[in-house]
């Protein structure tokens, strides 16, 4: 069972800490408030705090301690200050503390860190500040937690970040339509052809024609990543122990996401996914892409002619929120080079950073897409997209990111496993137009050519 999120404990050693110091209480009474109030809300309602009420009350404690520093300045006597009186005062004030990737507040990256310092250290101070931060059932879970039944659940700290860093890093989560899967299967009706409209003579009858449909078909695959820590590790910072977990666990689950809908091949190495570039060039869509300018199959041989070609043909339904999708190599090599050449670009906004755009539309780069060398050859393969992703592909998220922790397993080499598994399904459905396989769809790919 799931570690309740108890932030209650927290909550009030750190309206504690604030209201015991006599300087600035009342300069952050108003915050003080507010955070007392947002306990004493769930604590008339007999249970944890809400997901939203934490959030509130970490926003409001993070402003209290930006208060708390800008109040406790003193500045120097005035025997000791070279300009006069009226002056304005320069104050530095120590950097503000940083949120680290995929956190709310600091406060959420120490809290989180402390969590895994005590499941991995096992130190009474570590199991300590755990159980202020989350309740006793956390170190409780700590101790039962049982290798072959899964493991033990993190608290929600640590899962919101992970969850977080994989949806900023990843192409198909951002771009793609995601679908919650209440089941294994879902099928999504899809309107394959439209009524025909007549005119019928005076006093006849009018010739029924059906709305014609078929389906998206999603089932879930099962993604899982083992991240083995060493309790070396824990001797840096909680808040770095933390991110550094996080970010290798999010970035893990985005980039296979992203594979899987680039370059999926049907095979187990990608769930049996077939992926964008894959099911392009298959010989049964030939609408999905057009090919380059005859000898252009290397990136560096991408011109205007060729990217201009790509957008002519994508329809107007998918205008709208069209994008071009690369690698960075991609956007240097082709997109960057074709506008330095043009004049488009001048050498104050190469030397500041260029926007990436091309013609108004917007450039998303990601490593999932081609990046191989300048003269690796793309005959017959699809180098970039142009349209709408999220119109051409359906992301079906069956289960949410589930992180657990497997402590006994690896304790001969003094270390803990963080697993994470998902249950997803990608399919690419609106390529071509679903009435004619040689006509463009919402997404259209530029091939490499060397005839």
């Amino acid at each position: 069972m799931k570690v309740k999120y108890d932030h209650k404990a927290w909550a009030r050693r750190t309206l504690d800490h604030y209201e015991k110091d006599d300087f600035a209480a009342p300069q952050l009474e108003g915050y003080l408030l507010a955070a007392r109030q947002i306990i004493a809300t769930s604590e008339a309602a007999n249970r944890d705090m809400t997901d939203k009420e934490v959030r509130a009350f970490d926003e409001i404690m993070d402003k209290a301690w930006k208060l708390r520093e800008k109040l406790t300045y003193t500045p120097p006597p005035d025997f000791l200050r070279n300009e006069p009186l009226a002056s304005e005062h320069r104050t530095f004030a120590e950097p503000a503390r940083r949120a680290p990737a995929g956190f709310s507040t600091p406060d959420q990256a120490h809290r989180a860190g402390t969590w895994l310092k005590a499941i991995l250290r096992r130190d009474s101070e570590s199991i300590r500040q755990t159980a202020d931060f989350y309740g006793a059932d956390a170190t409780r879970a700590m101790e039962v937690g049982d290798p072959t039944a899964g493991g033990t659940l993190v608290p929600d700290d640590f899962e919101r970040a992970v969850i977080n860093l994989r949806e900023s890093y990843g192409l198909a989560r951002q771009n793609c339509r995601v679908v919650p899967m209440a089941s294994d299967t879902l099928t999504i009706p899809r309107i394959s052809g439209n009524t025909t409209v007549y005119f019928p003579g005076e006093g006849g009858s009018i010739t029924p024609s059906d709305l014609a449909t078929d389906a998206v078909n999603l089932s879930a695959k099962k993604l899982a990543v083992l991240t083995l820590m060493s309790s070396e590790l824990v001797e840096d910072s909680a808040i770095n122990l933390a991110e550094l977990v996080s970010q290798n666990i999010g970035w893990g689950m985005a980039k296979k996401e992203d594979e899987c809908l680039i370059d999926g091949d049907g095979s187990a190495t990608y769930g049996n996914m077939i992926g964008l570039r894959t099911k392009m060039v298959d010989g049964s869509h030939t609408g999905s892409y057009v090919d380059a300018t005859a000898g252009h199959n290397l990136i560096s041989e991408i011109d205007t002619a060729d990217l201009l070609g790509l957008m002519q043909l994508l329809p107007e339904y998918a205008a709208a929120d069209a994008a071009f999708f690369c690698s960075n190599r991609c956007w240097v090599d082709a997109f960057l080079a074709v506008m330095l050449a043009s004049g488009g670009v001048t050498a104050g906004e190469v030397a500041n950073g260029v926007r990436k755009a091309f013609y108004g539309a917007p450039i998303i780069t990601s490593p999932a897409m081609p990046a191989g060398a300048s003269d690796t050859d793309y005959n017959d393969l699809i180098i970039c997209f142009y349209g709408s992703m999220r119109q051409a592909v359906t992301f079906g998220d069956r289960r949410g990111l589930r992180v657990e922790v497997l402590r006994e397993r690896y304790s001969d080499t003094d270390q803990v496993a963080i697993k994470a598994t998902e249950r997803i399904d990608i399919v690419a459905h609106d390529i071509v137009q679903v009435d004619d396989s040689t006509a463009p769809g919402a997404l259209i790919g530029l091939r490499g050519n060397t005839s």
